[in-house]
């Protein structure tokens, strides 16, 4: 490559906003220093053959880039889900698409690393939503997703005030073009009927719901 190429690639910074973490740490924070201001599209996806496990020094690099995330994909085992985003809880301005998958169904709520605060709160971009994995909680439903999956197996009996925030969470998100719950519904015994109210989809293309029928009826 001539000289004036490799200026001009070292240059584009759009061209280092996905840092590679399968060639190392080293490259991993090359391809961020290069990329500048410009917005990250993060993936961690731990692969035998790939990257057979989360590098060391992960978790900093991911808290340091929370500001400039536009994409984020990570897919790894639930201990490691818990390191990446236990301290999770600063806004994300720029996020669009958020997908968290757990390689195993292995965690509960208690001993999530998901925060109540996780993100601060504040994803106003975020349009994408995608959750395979145990011990989130229902207020990650934000009102300008379109579209929203949450599955997690063999999910632990959740209290009242969970299914609350759940229709409150769709209620708000009245731009939903594409929503899947599969095996991830709360439920609960007791504590007399489900209080009654309804939940508007209007802008709705596709709808998947997979539980026991128990939580799909209340529903």
């Amino acid at each position: 490559v001539c000289k004036t190429w490799r200026t001009v690639a070292l240059d584009y910074s759009r061209l280092w906003r996905h840092p590679c973490f399968e060639l190392g740490m080293h490259w991993a924070r090359e391809f961020l220093r290069r990329s500048k201001n410009t917005p990250l599209d993060i993936c961690i996806v731990v692969h035998p053959k790939y990257l057979p496990k989360v590098p060391e020094g992960v978790a900093s690099i991911l808290l340091d880039s929370i500001p400039r995330l536009q994409k984020l994909q990570l897919a790894c085992h639930p201990r490691d889900i818990n390191t990446l985003v236990r301290n999770m809880t600063q806004p994300a301005p720029l996020l669009e698409t958020l997908s968290i998958e757990s390689q195993q169904f292995a965690i509960s709520v208690e001993g999530s690393g998901f925060s109540r605060r996780f993100l601060g709160g504040k994803t106003p971009k975020l349009r994408n939503l995608s959750i395979s994995a145990q011990g989130f909680y229902w207020t990650v439903i934000t009102p300008c997703l379109t579209s929203l999956s949450i599955s997690s197996a063999n999910c632990p009996r959740l209290s009242r005030h969970q299914y609350v925030y759940l229709v409150d969470g769709l209620k708000s998100a009245t731009g939903l073009r594409e929503l899947k719950l599969c095996i991830c519904l709360p439920s609960f015994s007791g504590n007399g009927p489900l209080p009654h109210t309804s939940v508007s989809l209007p802008a709705l293309e596709c709808f998947t719901l997979s539980d026991t029928p128990e939580r799909c009826n209340n529903l």
